[in-house]
């Protein structure tokens, strides 16, 4: 049977649209064919919103958007549409990030026939299979919007996504959350072991209309766990719910709860539902995995003290400062600072009223900086802050900031006494003072250092200072940095 199909062609060249177009043609179909007509492909394009087209043919090369984001639009737009990328060996890792988005294939130049009649073969049957199966189209769609796991960076992006899908399918009026202990077995009348985690306001509304607290009093946990299919659908006062097993996030075991609008003896109904739950359970196990990974990291990061960040994620964020300037053009500075004779604190009080003096010090300099400024504990009582986007005169002035509120700020200690602190600060700018990652620390440091040496209390910047005296200074120091002399300057 001849059938007509839609292509879209976007960013090749004419010769490669008609080579192709004969092939398709020798299958025995129609064609409807779509193009681009844009010569510049550094513009994006918006094809993406049609919903009408069975083949997309994308070339790779020179797009300001990546290919993936347009096959992952494409996607979420028409589940059925089937997209074959062709890409330079260059771009290899973003044709993986293709197939992740719902490529059916990806294809390198130079193109071979015999590779692209195959690709074009599988696509025209998977779009003839899915024009059949409303199922499949679902399924794929769900392939398409839950697979890529790692897109969903919140629970309310994924709950949202959730929610979207439901109202598209089932015309659902939304979908409430509620967690359990992993280990509940029955939900008793009290509803004292489970928490609404989602859409209270809706839970309300079902609880009032749907009578859905007498479902839940009843419902037995280990149920959404048996059989093919992790869903239980029940019906009340004339309106239909299913609960679904979402899993196990942490300790807490997952159940949503949704209204919809589909005959309960729909079977293909019941096979996309089943799909549904076990893709986002598998999402909800990533999300966890990825909390879990992220306050590992934040661990790693951060002043057990303080709070603050550590010389660790100095490092990091350094190399992240000269990168932006070497890409943007974006300077930065860092102040290095230290507070004076903090050592008589320590002999004089304890160490333990050092460290309270210490939080509260780092609880001030949050206030005082900019919510884009980023402060480290860079050891014993030595912070340092960096100052994105901020050249000399700039940073000078932050630093002058801060020695005020400082010198104006009563410290006190667990018994009550008072303090008042005093710091010295040294400013360097990059790239003003410094070309690399250790220069910019050594020479604010190193400023720092001539501050203390002026009379503490005061802030010294590295242009104020760098004649040729200071230059050779700042030499000697890096060559003797090994020198535990060397570090014996704080008092």
């Amino acid at each position: 049977m001849k059938r007509t199909l839609s292509f879209l062609f976007l960013g090749f060249e004419t010769g490669t649209n008609d080579e192709i177009m004969s092939m398709v043609v020798s299958f025995g179909h129609d064609l409807n064919i779509l193009t681009d007509k844009r010569t510049d492909k550094k513009q994006d394009f918006k094809w993406y919103r049609k919903d009408d087209i069975d083949i997309i043919l994308l070339d790779m090369e020179g797009f300001l958007t990546a290919p993936s984001e347009i096959v992952r639009k494409i996607k979420a737009k028409n589940p059925s549409s089937q997209v074959l990328v062709v890409s330079f060996q260059k771009d290899y890792l973003e044709g993986i990030q293709c197939f992740r988005a719902g490529a059916l294939d990806v294809l390198q130049y130079p193109i071979n026939k015999s590779e692209l009649r195959m690709a074009l073969e599988r696509a025209i049957t998977f779009h003839f299979l899915f024009q059949r199966s409303d199922t499949l189209t679902d399924i794929m769609g769900l392939v398409n919007t839950f697979s890529d796991w790692r897109k969903f960076e919140t629970e309310e992006a994924l709950f949202g996504t959730i929610e979207g899908f439901l109202s598209s399918k089932v015309n659902s009026s939304g979908m409430v959350i509620i967690r359990t202990d992993g280990r509940t077995k029955m939900l008793q009348e009290d509803l004292s072991n489970f928490e609404v985690h989602y859409n209270a306001k809706m839970f309300h509304q079902f609880l009032v209309n749907g009578n859905v607290g007498e479902l839940l009093y009843s419902m037995n946990i280990r149920e959404i766990e048996k059989g093919n299919f992790p869903i239980i659908i029940k019906e009340s006062n004339d309106q239909n719910y299913s609960f679904m097993n979402l899993g196990i996030y942490g300790q807490k075991r997952y159940i949503g709860i949704f209204d919809f609008m589909v005959s309960v003896g729909n079977e293909e109904f019941k096979n996309v539902l089943g799909h549904f739950s076990r893709f986002v359970q598998n999402a909800m196990a990533y999300l966890y995995k990825t909390k879990v990974q992220q306050q590992l990291v934040s661990l790693a990061h951060t002043d057990d003290v303080t709070g603050l960040f550590n010389q660790r994620k100095l490092a990091i964020d350094i190399e992240k400062c000269i990168q932006s300037y070497n890409t943007q053009g974006d300077p930065f500075s860092v102040l290095f600072m230290d507070v004076d004779r903090f050592k008589q604190v320590n002999d004089g009080h304890g160490h333990q009223t050092g460290s309270l003096l210490l939080v509260q010090l780092a609880n001030e300099l949050k206030k005082v900086l900019r919510e884009t400024d980023l402060i480290y504990r860079y050891g014993g009582d030595e912070f340092v802050i960096i100052v994105p986007g901020a050249e000399s005169t700039l940073a000078n002035e932050i630093g002058n900031r801060i020695l005020e509120k400082i010198k104006s700020k009563e410290f006190i200690t667990f018994d009550g006494e008072q303090f008042h602190l005093s710091i010295s600060i040294g400013v360097a700018s990059f790239p003003e003072h410094a070309r690399n990652k250790d220069d910019i620390i050594k020479m604010a440091d190193f400023m720092m250092y001539q501050a203390k040496s002026e009379g503490r209390g005061r802030v010294c910047l590295a242009s104020e200072l760098i004649d040729n005296r200071t230059k050779e200074m700042f030499a000697s120091e890096n060559k003797n940095q090994t020198d535990p002399k060397a570090h014996s300057r704080k008092q």
